[in-house]
């Protein structure tokens, strides 16, 4: 089972995780210890505010949890797991440069701290985010986009309070206007030959997550055609 959750809110020991998840991450990093907190204060203070539904600490936590669980491991967890925390730092919902600000961020704050090598994976984990498309054909890169898709084959309760969930961080815009761009975002995935990169989550998920993606689609064809709606 994906250990895939949606709040907007976590416990205090979902908390503490997360704390010690980034301690733990910048320790390896060498960065020092007053860069660190000054660095996590911001992390935190960023992916709570108010209007991230989805896009938040939780999805953090989320990618974080199923990084443990996975029987498929990254090849460089370090530059992994930066690219889990930096890859939505900046998420602006009617932006298309989000990607490319929260790579230029990442590097800014991580790069005195990484090879040439890891910098340069840094950012094309997190660019690739953009359109779900790899800059690569680094396999880390490639579980890296599996991962935070995820969500799409999670469990239907859970994948219905995370299409809630962006549905409300675009709630400034016209219901009927959300809809067919959600339905043009989900179609772009749904017609793809295969939703995930790797075999291991072909294997365990494609399923669920085109189940997922067929269900929401038509829910938002029947809602299109209902003008009252």
């Amino acid at each position: 089972m994906l250990p895939v959750q949606v709040s907007q809110h976590l416990n205090l020991s979902e908390t503490a995780f997360l704390k010690s998840e980034l301690f733990t991450l910048f320790s390896e990093m060498k960065m020092p210890a007053e860069k660190s907190e000054q660095l996590e204060n911001e992390l935190f203070k960023t992916y709570s505010a108010p209007w991230r539904k989805y896009h938040n600490l939780s999805h953090v936590h989320s990618m974080l949890m199923l990084l443990q669980t996975s029987e498929v491991q990254p090849g460089n967890s370090l530059v992994f797991r930066a690219a889990i925390w930096f890859h939505d730092v900046v998420y602006h919902v009617f932006k298309k440069n989000n990607e490319r600000k929260s790579a230029e961020f990442a590097i800014e704050k991580l790069g005195k701290y990484l090879n040439p090598q890891d910098a340069v994976l840094l950012r094309e984990m997190i660019e690739s985010t953009k359109s779900h498309r790899p800059l690569s054909n680094h396999k880390d890169l490639l579980l890296f986009l599996d991962f935070d898709l995820a969500v799409l084959a999670a469990k239907k309760d859970v994948y219905k309070k995370y299409a809630d969930a962006v549905w409300e961080e675009y709630s400034r815009l016209p219901a009927f206007f959300y809809r067919l761009g959600r339905r043009k975002v989900l179609s772009h995935f749904y017609e793809r030959k295969r939703i995930y990169f790797t075999k291991h989550f072909r294997r365990l998920f494609e399923k669920q997550a085109r189940q997922n993606l067929r269900s929401e689609i038509e829910s938002l064809k029947l809602l299109s055609s209902c003008p009252n709606s």
